[in-house]
């Protein structure tokens, strides 16, 4: 019997990479989307498929009693993002790294990848 269960739907792919449990019960998720993709009905964004797939990256912060949507943040830009870790800090800032190709942007910051693929780290604030 589930407690509850959350879907990632898209109109294109999607993929889930790492997730955590985070010390307040709650789950960070990460992995990568194309095309439009709706989480729990509360966030959606859109990113063209293009040939070979180029996702765009996300972590979401999932409610543990309910898997509700608290938070999302997306990585952005052309080409290939991929998260390949992350986790919680005892300040309970959560840090991540993955890789990313072409540009990538975070909120109102973009990078430009200076090879075939670029690696990042990033932090985020408590919520």
């Amino acid at each position: 019997v589930n407690d509850w269960v959350q879907t990632l739907q898209t109109t294109g792919f999607n993929y889930v990479g790492p997730i955590m449990a985070t010390r307040s019960s709650n789950f960070l998720l990460t992995g990568g989307f194309c095309g439009a993709i709706t989480f729990d009905q509360t966030y959606s964004s859109n990113h063209a498929c293009i040939q070979p797939v180029r996702y765009d990256g996300f972590v979401v912060d999932l409610s543990g009693a309910a898997g509700n949507v608290l938070d999302s943040v997306e990585l952005g830009g052309t080409d290939a993002k991929r998260i390949f870790g992350i986790d919680e800090a005892v300040d309970l800032r959560r840090y991540g790294a993955g890789s990313f190709s072409g540009t990538m942007s975070v909120g109102p910051s973009q990078f430009v990848s200076k090879g075939g693929s670029d690696g990042f780290v990033f932090g985020l604030a408590p919520r």
